[in-house]
């Protein structure tokens, strides 16, 4: 008889040993008994690997091709921007010169810079201005009024977008 045995007979001490160490997460070497080996392996596999790195390579090409459009909206919105800004400071010039010199000061058409693009060596924007003067009858409360119509419209070709057209319209009444 071993010496273990007439100090714990009933075994109650390698009870408790046991569960304190099952408790603590102590691997006495031992494989745990729910199946295969290679079920128990943790970490990746080539295949999770190729797909999470496809996801990323489409989500950073998404993320680039976001940029460049929103980039390409930017300029398309500040052209537009500055030919609204000609035509409408080309229709305020106008309303001064129809109030202080009694005529409009015409002209067929025009040429405008639209973006010069200083320090790019690229070759400046231009657009076309073109000034329409016309007469029109409006009838208010039974009796007819007369009034002129200034129509300044602004024609360039948009890099990326086509021909873009911006026109601003004023009504003079005397």
């Amino acid at each position: 008889m071993r010496l273990t045995n007439r100090i714990n007979p009933t075994g109650w001490l390698r009870r408790i040993l046991k569960n304190r160490t099952q408790h603590q997460g102590v691997d006495h070497g031992r494989l745990p008994d729910t199946g295969s080996f290679l079920n128990n392996q943790s970490g990746l596999s080539l295949v999770e690997v190729l797909i999470a790195s496809v996801i990323i390579v489409v989500a950073a090409f998404g993320i680039y091709i976001g940029i460049l459009y929103a980039e390409s909206q930017i300029n398309r919105n500040y052209h537009e921007r500055v030919a609204a800004l000609l035509a409408s400071g080309e229709c305020d010039w106008q309303y001064y010169s129809i109030m202080y010199r009694s005529d409009f000061d015409e002209f067929a058409s025009r040429d405008v810079v639209i973006n010069s693009y200083e320090g790019t060596g690229r070759p400046p924007l231009r657009g076309r201005m073109t000034m329409n003067i016309g007469e029109q009858v409006d009838v208010l409360f039974g009796r007819t009024m007369r009034y002129r119509t200034l129509t300044v419209q602004i024609a360039w070709n948009e890099p990326l977008a086509g021909e873009r057209i911006i026109a601003v319209r004023e009504d003079l009444f005397r």
